[in-house]
């Protein structure tokens, strides 16, 4: 099995280390000051409090965690 050569680039605006792989693949690599949220199960339901309460407060100001998987339309661009 033959790797292809991988040349590396930089954005820096993004934040993100580009490796391109031949002309039609390309992998995105984010690093540790990329806008990514990582919560156990256990820790967002801590925040997020018990679903039978009333909400409190402005709508405004409501928390709320939103997971969108790999097929989610927003992560292919639909919603940008």
């Amino acid at each position: 099995v033959t790797t292809p050569a991988v040349d590396e680039a930089t954005d820096e605006s993004a934040g993100e280390s580009a490796a391109y792989l031949g002309s039609a693949e390309r992998v995105l690599r984010r690093d540790d000051s990329s806008a990514v949220l990582r919560l156990s199960e256990a820790e967002a339901a801590v925040l997020a409090g018990d679903p039978d309460d009333p909400p409190t407060g402005d709508a405004g100001d409501q928390r709320m965690i939103l997971n969108m998987g790999p097929s989610h339309p927003s992560t292919h661009g639909v919603l940008r």
